[in-house]
């Protein structure tokens, strides 16, 4: 026997189901985000940043703090990331959590972007799938947590796909602008927000030109239908666009382009743009002959295969694209079948994606992985798609009615998505071969604190692969002069550099900060031709902290000693024949004392 509140209790429970699940629908993209924002934060503070990184956080210290033309540093990047780069350090101050920090609040507003452009194209259950595979992509995760501009890049070019799906002309100029402001490949988006501007209409315009389009399906036989009215649509958007989209466009574009511009214009007299600097430090992009094709390509897929991070999402993908295929097939060989959008921004994605690939496989781009971070919202939408596709095709099978086709699919790709997990931990680890530093670095941090709590003021650091990161860490700890520090730093290119300007700076202590994977050859012969010793003073992981010292130096009842900053007086005093017959300085600390009283 129930008690007689029982089927109350169940009758309020059917009731509030719909609620549940809209509420549900609701939080799940907050949720998303959260879980994208909580994966990307684990490597916040877990290493050091690289070269590259460093070097983008002294230029935007620099143009924050001192130079804001940047006529002594002269960047090889537009100027925008270093900017925002410069603000986030006014706010919580220079540090490399702070310099990733930039990029993980950018990536993480790049998953909202890619389920609303996904719900855009789509449905709600395409964005929300979307989202998770952006969420969840090993490859974003590990690119989020770096100082590099391609994370910030990826939002504003994902932000003007979406205004450009949506018709805001204006903010999709706009977002344009700020990625080509931020890296110079922000061009490579401007194909794709020009196309689908071009290709796309406001209802208003539809119905406007209704009339003119009625009949207009040509009994054309095969796939010539379909070409010919993409043609036909084509060339009747254009003048439309120029009427309409024209002016918005190009104002949006010229509301950031035009600072940028004159920022660069003030800079000419003295220092080169970072567009010219940048194809002197990376070659022009030119075609490479066709027999580095093949290779080429092996090297970018090595690298690609960490956008789907499991075979189980490539699997997933090819099952989609298949059944679209399979689609496609039957409507170009049946005239009876309904002819395909062809205003659908689906095709242009697919082959501005296929000519990014090819862009980097036939040009001199340089194999760096980060190069292709570009596709890892297209990839999301791919697989967003494959969802919105599988699950809302009628099914022809006379076992499986569409409902269950729809639940199967879905399954299909919550399975993928939780076999992704694996790969999704270790990218959150840092365990992926793509991305920030991944041990190399590791205890420079370490050496680095050494240095400023137990080397005095003055004092000479020598290095030679680590030198940006030495500057950044040495500057920021000085905000009143961020291009000042109270060490010397001095890069050295061998070990005969090293030991001869080590002899020349006698009255000074000096040490020397040395990575294990960098050892400097024949250090140690070389150092002690010269009489100078060194000795470990600190070793942190992959870092040696050495003390160079200089062998005291014999009293002399003759030697003459003045500033080292100034010009000794026996040059100037002494006649050429006796400077030449000189042949010791006084160089100890005892010495300096003893004639300074």
């Amino acid at each position: 026997m129930y008690p007689r509140t029982f089927p109350t209790v169940l009758a309020a429970c059917a009731g509030a189901q719909p609620l549940l699940l809209a509420t549900a629908h609701r939080l799940a993209l907050p949720f998303l985000c959260l879980v994208g924002f909580a994966l990307r934060l684990q490597l916040l503070s877990a290493w050091p940043l690289r070269e590259d990184e460093a070097m983008y956080s002294v230029w935007a210290l620099h143009l924050w703090r001192v130079d804001p033309l940047a006529l002594t540093v002269w960047p090889d990047k537009p100027p925008l990331f270093l900017w925002l780069l410069g603000s986030v350090f006014q706010l919580l101050g220079p540090s490399d959590a702070a310099a990733r920090l930039l990029n993980i609040a950018a990536d993480t507003l790049t998953i909202g972007v890619v389920a609303a452009t996904a719900r855009v194209l789509w449905d709600r259950r395409a964005g929300l799938f979307a989202a998770a595979a952006y969420a969840l992509g090993p490859f974003a995760i590990s690119f989020a947590p770096t100082a590099y501009t391609d994370p910030t890049l990826v939002l504003w070019g994902s932000l003007a796909l979406y205004a450009s799906l949506t018709r805001r002309v204006f903010w999709a100029g706009l977002c344009l602008a700020a990625a080509i402001a931020t890296k110079q490949q922000g061009l490579l988006y401007a194909p794709l927000v020009g196309m689908i501007l071009l290709t796309t209409k406001t209802q208003r315009h539809e119905e406007e030109k209704k009339g003119q389009v009625a009949g207009g399906r040509w009994q054309v036989a095969g796939g010539a239908s379909h070409v010919s009215r993409f043609t036909f649509h084509a060339i009747r958007n254009t003048q439309y666009l120029i009427s309409n989209t024209q002016y918005p466009f190009l104002l949006g574009l010229a509301a950031l382009l035009l600072p940028v511009l004159l920022w660069d214009a003030a800079r000419w007299s003295v220092a080169p743009s970072p567009w010219d600097l940048s194809v002197r430090h990376y070659a022009p992009l030119v075609l490479l002959p066709l027999g580095e094709w093949a290779a080429r390509m092996l090297q970018w897929g090595k690298v690609a295969w960490n956008l789907a991070g499991s075979w189980w999402i490539v699997g997933y993908w090819i099952l989609g694209i298949g059944d679209w295929g399979a689609g496609i097939g039957r409507r170009i060989f049946n005239l009876q079948s309904p002819i395909p959008n062809p205003q659908s921004p689906i095709p242009i994605i697919f082959f501005w994606s296929l000519g990014f690939v090819i862009l980097h496989i036939v040009s001199s781009v340089q194999i760096w992985d980060r190069y292709l971070l570009p596709l890892a919202p297209v990839l999301a939408l791919l697989f967003g798609w494959t969802t919105s596709h599988l699950t809302g095709a009628p099914t022809e099978s006379r076992w499986m009615t569409r409902t269950r086709t729809q639940r199967t699919c879905q399954v299909l790709a919550v399975t993928a998505l939780l076999l992704l997990l694996p790969p999704v931990l270790t990218a959150a680890k840092g365990g992926l071969p793509v991305g920030a530093d991944h041990g190399d670095y590791a205890g420079l941090n370490e050496s680095i604190a050494w240095l400023q709590a137990n080397a005095p003021a003055g004092a000479v650091v020598y290095h030679r692969e680590v030198s940006w990161q030495l500057r950044f860490a040495f500057f920021a700890a000085s905000p009143a002069q961020p291009d000042a520090s109270d060490f010397e730093l001095r890069w050295f290119p061998n070990a005969v550099y090293l030991a001869d300007n080590a002899a020349k700076s006698a009255d000074r202590r000096k040490f020397l900060i040395e990575p294990t994977w960098a050892i400097v050859d024949a250090a140690a012969q070389r150092l002690q031709q010269r009489g100078i010793g060194w000795q470990e003073r600190l070793h942190a992981a992959n870092f040696t902290v050495y003390e160079l010292s200089n062998p005291p130096a014999r009293p002399c009842d003759w030697c003459l000693c003045v500033d080292r900053w100034k010009r000794p007086v026996w040059l100037i005093t002494v006649p050429l024949h006796t400077a030449h017959s000189i042949t010791s300085l006084c160089t100890s600390p005892e010495c300096w004392e003893a004639n300074s009283r």
